[in-house]
């Protein structure tokens, strides 16, 4: 049985990695201790390493061997607490006020100088264990949530641990941008041959896998009714190794783990390698698996427009207001600032934009603009008859897994509009070669 649970959790562990996160696992401890952070490794079965960039903690006040009072106003706070209070939005509750955040500078007591408490002994001990060794007899700077005979805090301290298996409640994964368009997809099969889609956000160990499904529903499957757990890619015209944030290294060899058979004598995992040739290896060999980073790894950063929110690589912009004068559509100077700028590989003069897969978006049309002036004096526009006569239709179209619609388009340098008949949304970009 041991070996089930493991086999499940290998998976678990390095499944879901490729969706970029600044913390993107999240281990939840049987004793309730919680670290964000990114697992490095792990000895199949015995430990796991993990690189800690955050740990959130409740325990009695009693195994604090020094506390000393720190508060902070915003000013005095360092870059890593700041960026923590805008993620949490909390930032201006701070910033804009004279209000100082509750801080305090502790250091635990050796375990032999501790007593732990009879009705909760197990969980007390592995909680113990773990901050022990995330703290490493040191003093940190921590954020007070509470505090009296037990104290609850934050501390982003960073550092490199090794926990043990056993001592793991669940491992949680930050779920994909609602916007990604490449990435890894889990695909579950079970006992009764069901297939499931979409991005493994949970496991509990030693009970259930909850997985996101590409519709946005939420299905737990049972340990012992999964089959297979297999990895697709989001993007069908790019290759895994480029969607891929990380490689699985398995006792020194980098690859992939495309396949993980569970319900199986003699479980085992398939690894592809980047010259796609693929290899069965029974887990009974495995000892270590590690996570390292993907240099191939490209995240998309072309055109992404949604119903609410629009990047050109990787920046927010809006559509520009334009002046219907005479049958021609002008630039307002005031959405100038609104110009986004593209660059084009030398070899391939390609745009790649992606939407919502709607109908009104797929005669979205890239549209070369006439342009006076410069700078902030530049004037751009276009008529109905540019529209009908020059108006760039895509040369692909393919839909994601996630049901985002691509269209590629082929242009040269120059000032552009996309445009959208069918919603009337325009956004200007002067498209430039990548030097």
């Amino acid at each position: 049985m041991k070996r089930f649970f493991c086999t499940i959790g290998i998976l678990a562990l390095f499944c879901t990695l490729n969706s970029y996160a600044a913390c993107p696992e999240k281990l939840n401890f049987k004793g309730g201790v919680v670290v964000e952070g990114h697992i490095l490794s792990q000895e199949i079965g015995e430990t796991i390493t993990f690189s800690v960039e955050r740990t959130f903690v409740t325990m009695p006040s009693k195994w604090i061997a020094m506390r000393v009072e720190a508060n902070r106003p915003y000013s005095a706070l360092n870059a890593t607490w700041k960026q923590w209070l805008k993620d949490s939005g909390t930032e201006s509750e701070y910033k804009e006020s004279t209000k100082e955040i509750a801080m305090l500078t502790l250091k635990l007591l050796d375990k032999s100088k501790i007593k732990l408490s009879t009705k909760n002994k197990q969980s007390d001990s592995i909680s113990y264990n773990v901050l022990s060794n995330i703290f490493n007899k040191e003093s940190r700077l921590v954020h007070v949530i509470e505090d009296g005979a037990y104290i609850s805090f934050i501390d982003l301290s960073n550092c490199v641990c090794k926990f043990k298996w056993s001592d793991i409640y669940s491992v949680e994964f930050a779920e994909r941008e609602k916007h990604a368009l490449n990435g890894i997809v889990d695909v579950i099969e079970d006992i009764d041959e069901n297939i499931y889609k979409g991005q493994i956000i949970e496991k509990i160990l030693e009970e259930r896998i909850r997985l996101k499904k590409t519709d946005g529903m939420i299905v737990n499957i049972l340990n012992e009714n999964i089959n297979s757990i297999k990895k697709e890619k989001l993007n069908p015209d790019e290759s895994i190794f480029r969607q891929a944030q990380y490689l699985d290294d398995v006792d020194g060899t980098k690859g992939i783990i495309i396949c993980q058979q569970v319900n199986h004598p003699s479980p085992y995992i398939k690894m592809l390698y980047a010259d796609e040739n693929e290899k069965q290896i029974s887990l009974d060999k495995i000892k270590i698996i590690r996570s390292v980073e993907n240099k191939k790894y490209e995240p998309l950063s072309d055109i992404i427009i949604e119903s609410d929110e629009v990047y050109f690589d990787k920046r927010k912009t809006f559509p520009v207001v334009c002046k219907n004068r005479k049958g021609a559509f002008a630039l307002e100077k005031d959405s100038v600032k609104n110009i986004s700028e593209l660059y084009l590989n030398q070899n391939k003069h390609l745009i790649e934009v992606y939407f919502a897969n709607s109908i009104p978006n797929k005669s979205a049309i890239f549209l070369p603009v006439n342009n006076e002036g410069t700078g902030k004096d530049i004037n751009l526009s276009f008529s109905y008859e540019d529209v009908l006569q020059k108006g760039i239709l895509p040369e692909k179209q393919s839909i994601s897994i996630n049901n985002t619609l691509r269209m590629v388009y082929k242009v040269t340098p120059g000032y552009y509009v996309l445009y959208i008949p069918k919603t009337g949304k325009c956004y200007f970009c002067n498209i430039k070669t990548l030097k």
